[in-house]
């Protein structure tokens, strides 16, 4: 991940120091988008426990507080287009803030920045389907998993070697840690 990090334009190196605010789409990103639908609705989803780990490096680096959501360095927030039982229950698990049943995605996005005051230039979108596009628009930073849709791909000012669900979210989390000079890997 060092030598990732380190073949990375010094803008993008500076635009990740700079980031306060971390808003992630949920299907494409925490998981590899696919779903598993019962006959009695119920639906299940994969996610990697590789991405969790990002969440608990940055805790121990000191930039989350997941369980007391004290003020730290950086806010996470997943936001889904669809009320999900499977995204309220990730995010509980993860101690991570969510906001869900949103069909107008930008408006959303844009009222969460307004609400915790972020400038354009300190928050940054991941996202991986045309629906994340205008999402993009608003941000200083937009990151596409690896297997995104080409034309968001395209768009975005970060792409990810890992997929989503495959350790899209821990990539990005150590990318962050290199940023602020604070990954494990440096620390000495």
């Amino acid at each position: 991940m060092k030598n990732l990090y380190e073949n990375l334009d010094n803008s993008l190196k500076r635009k990740l120091a700079e980031v306060k605010f971390v808003v992630f789409d949920f299907d494409g990103v925490f998981t590899d988008n696919s779903i598993w639908h019962s006959a009695d609705g119920t639906e299940v989803v994969k996610r990697s426990r590789y991405d969790s780990q990002g969440f608990d490096l940055l805790e121990d680096a000191g930039l989350i507080d997941r369980k007391t959501n004290k003020e730290t360095e950086l806010k996470l927030l997943i936001l889904s287009r669809e009320t999900s039982l499977v995204v309220a229950s990730v995010a509980k698990k993860l101690h991570l803030t969510c906001t869900q049943s949103t069909y107008k995605k930008p408006e959303a996005l844009q009222e969460e920045m307004n609400r915790y005051g972020y400038k354009k230039e300190q928050v940054l979108y991941m996202g991986n389907d045309l629906n994340d596009l205008h999402c993009f628009d608003l941000v200083g930073l937009s990151v596409a998993t690896a297997d995104a849709d080409s034309r968001v791909i395209v768009k975005a000012d970060y792409v990810t070697i890992h997929s989503g669900g495959q350790g899209a979210i821990r990539e990005l989390c150590e990318l962050f840690l290199y940023a602020r000079n604070i990954h494990p890997d440096i620390k000495g």
